[in-house]
């Protein structure tokens, strides 16, 4: 079965995701950056994610929403970053909006960021729980052209993501 995802776009932004049972609202500030994307339901529950910016600093929170009550909230904070490109800028270029969102309509932190991040702080809460914090420090392997092969997300001495890329006809 698939599923037909319906972007809206507004003033040359996408503004609108549809997903099946899924609508999400993008909003942006006055600078022009991503500011909010707000998933609504069709059985009522709500996912709020909103990017806050201080100069190099962003910060993000996702909040999950069901029945008026708060059921998860998960928190970011993406500091330093390595100068050189985000691979998922060549994407939000391939499809000419300003940030990628993936082909289920989530956008991810990371895709805003011109350049890589190397840490991050977050916590994870699932209601009534407490907030579980931790971090997660990146290490990249780089091509000829600046971007990066290979994500190594370490986050802690025993878990570890490897993500491979490989880039074809990029400029």
């Amino acid at each position: 079965m698939s599923m037909l995802l319906t972007w809206t776009h507004e003033g040359g932004r996408v503004t609108k995701i549809v997903n099946g049972d899924v609508t999400g609202n993008i909003t942006y500030d006055g600078a022009g950056n991503f500011k909010s994307y707000v998933l609504t339901y069709t059985n009522g529950a709500i996912t709020t994610f909103t990017a806050t910016y201080s100069g190099d600093l962003l910060s993000d929170v996702t909040v999950g929403m069901l029945n008026g009550l708060e059921v998860a909230r998960i928190e970011n904070t993406y500091s330093s970053h390595d100068g050189k490109s985000n691979p998922y800028a060549l994407l939000s270029a391939a499809i000419k909006e300003p940030f990628f969102i993936s082909g289920n309509g989530i956008i991810d932190a990371v895709n805003l960021h011109k350049t890589n991040p190397v840490s991050e702080k977050n916590g994870v809460k699932i209601a009534p729980g407490a907030m579980v914090v931790g971090d997660v420090n990146y290490l990249y392997e780089y091509n000829a052209k600046g971007y990066p092969t290979k994500i190594i997300s370490q986050v802690n001495v025993s878990v570890s993501m490897t993500t491979t890329l490989e880039y074809k006809d990029c400029n």
